[in-house]
């Protein structure tokens, strides 16, 4: 058994972080991509409209990009809390999605039982959908009617004096949404079956959740359509659609999608392992060659083991589902199929595997691609450098907890915890990224022995084309979004209307 030292992302550096967020549209990239899309759409609009142009959008887009990034996760928090005491969940620190590896909702329903809660997963669901639903409303509803109000009336405060200002919008004929006071929220819950459409819900509900491309899609669609009623006429209603709704392409998909492109032309493979999961996968490797030269046939057997286990996988598939197998049906099947030297070789491998996912319900399970990793054999496919990967890529959950009367920090790696939902899918995907990376260390060798020297030029060669395909994606979308789209904009204005003037502040009924 290889013993490592546990790794997190921390230990790596800012540059390898900061790639790998954008792959993960991580806080940083997004924050730098709406400093520039932010700085150049007022700067834009302090050309065609001024002082009050530039305010307009200023505002608008500081504030759209604060709920953008946080508004529904914000809320969601909020409405955890009260409506967890108007339902009595004691404890909402948990995922409702779950596959065959990893059932969260089943421990938490047994943990909950055990301490004396009556719930279902029907009253789950309710619970889930409702403060997902109502985060995102609350969130599109500040910046896409709230928010154009207030920007509005700051203008209009401005021209206070003004007498040949125009308000482009009676505020006497404006009606807010009714609202009744009485409305009860629990009766509600408990009058609205989810019993039916209850998996469907959790899936929803946790997507939007947990999953930031679901957070922020929702978002923008919902503040863009609130930004277009909002309008103060027909030409700047048109500008909004165009410049949102382009927006949402060169937000959400330009990146991955040039990236995907670029990989495809240098490797042949529309994915490339980030430069985190590289520095990982490097240094290990090294570790397990030691002061060893490899022949690239040596190195393949060492690191990547079998390439083919269809007889072995043939003798324990049947007792798979859903991708899962209990560990003592699989060791039962091991020590029928397979000799007593081979069984304890698999056993012990099949054991630690099976620590890499909680129990389910009390019981420890076991992954399809687990199974085939332990037949398989090789250093890549050991359970604890599995462990380390799946920890930095999947992050951690820190608790402070009384034990023997001490307050300690206890953290529990988010594929572990019993509570937590992360997809098996996922998983296998990034330990695949990692032998391709290997794979790609082979072919670059071109026949010569594997050195640490060669790890380390594949890895410098990693991150400079991350770096470079992502660093496209990003110039590409950053000039759409904060100078292309907006030009378009300010064209289809003064094509529509004979000047280049801001909608929201020109008079154009004589237009009309």
């Amino acid at each position: 058994m290889i013993e490592l030292t546990p790794q997190y992302i921390t230990n790596f550096s800012k540059p390898q972080r900061f790639v790998r967020a954008m792959e993960l549209k991580g806080l940083a990239p997004l924050i730098l991509l709406e400093t520039f899309v932010t700085s150049g759409r007022t700067i834009q609009a302090n050309n065609r409209g001024g002082f009050d142009e530039a305010r307009e959008r200023l505002t608008e887009e500081s504030i759209g990009a604060l709920f953008w990034f946080a508004g529904v996760k914000v809320f969601n928090r909020i409405n955890d809390f009260w409506l967890s005491k108007l339902l009595g969940i004691k404890n909402t620190n948990f995922d409702a999605h779950g596959d065959g590896v990893r059932k969260p909702l089943k421990n938490y329903l047994k943990w909950a039982k055990d301490a004396g809660q009556n719930l279902s997963k029907s009253k789950i669901a309710a619970f889930k959908a409702t403060k997902i639903g109502l985060s995102i409303l609350l969130a599109n509803g500040l910046v896409g009617f709230v928010v154009p109000k207030l920007n509005q009336a700051i203008t209009r405060a401005y021209h206070k004096d003004d007498k040949k200002f125009n308000p482009q919008v009676d505020f006497n004929k404006f009606r807010t949404m009714g609202h009744n006071p009485d409305f009860g929220m629990q009766q509600f819950m408990k009058n609205v079956s989810f019993t039916g459409a209850a998996d469907v819900a959790l899936n929803v509900a946790h997507k939007f959740e947990n999953e930031t491309i679901y957070q922020l899609l929702s978002t923008d669609v919902g503040i863009s359509g609130g930004r277009t009623i909002s309008a103060r006429n027909n030409h700047e209603r048109v500008e909004i659609l165009w410049r949102d709704g382009s927006s949402i392409f060169f937000y959400m998909f330009c990146m991955p999608l040039v990236n995907k492109g670029l990989n495809m032309l240098q490797q042949g493979l529309p994915s490339r392992l980030n430069p985190v999961g590289a520095r990982q996968a490097t240094d290990y490797m090294k570790y397990v060659m030691g002061d060893k030269l490899f022949t690239p046939e040596e190195f393949e057997t060492k690191m990547l083991g079998k390439q083919d286990v269809t007889s072995q996988m043939a003798k324990v598939k049947p007792g798979f589902k859903d991708g899962a197998i209990e560990l003592d049906k699989f060791l039962e099947i091991l020590r029928k199929e397979f000799t007593p030297e081979e069984y304890s070789k698999y056993a012990d491998l099949a054991k630690r595997m099976s620590k890499l996912q909680p129990q389910i319900e009390g019981v420890s399970v076991l992954a399809q691609s687990q199974a085939e990793a332990i037949f398989k054999g090789g250093a890549l496919n050991v359970p604890e450098f599995w462990d380390n990967v799946f920890t930095v890529a999947k992050g951690v959950e820190k608790e402070t907890k009384v034990i023997n009367g001490v307050r300690t920090q206890v953290i529990t790696p988010n594929h572990k915890n019993p509570f937590k939902y992360v997809s098996q899918k996922d998983l296998d995907g990034t330990i695949e990224k990692i032998r391709n990376y290997t794979k790609g260390i082979l072919k670059k060798a071109n026949g010569a022995n594997i050195t640490p020297e060669l790890l380390e030029k594949a890895y410098k060669n990693n991150m400079f084309k991350n770096s470079m395909n992502w660093g496209i994606g990003f110039a590409i979308s950053a000039a759409f979004l904060s100078t292309i789209i907006p030009k378009i904009q300010y064209w289809i204005t003064k094509k529509t209307t004979g000047s280049n003037t801001f909608p929201g502040t020109t008079d154009y009924s004589k237009k009309d």
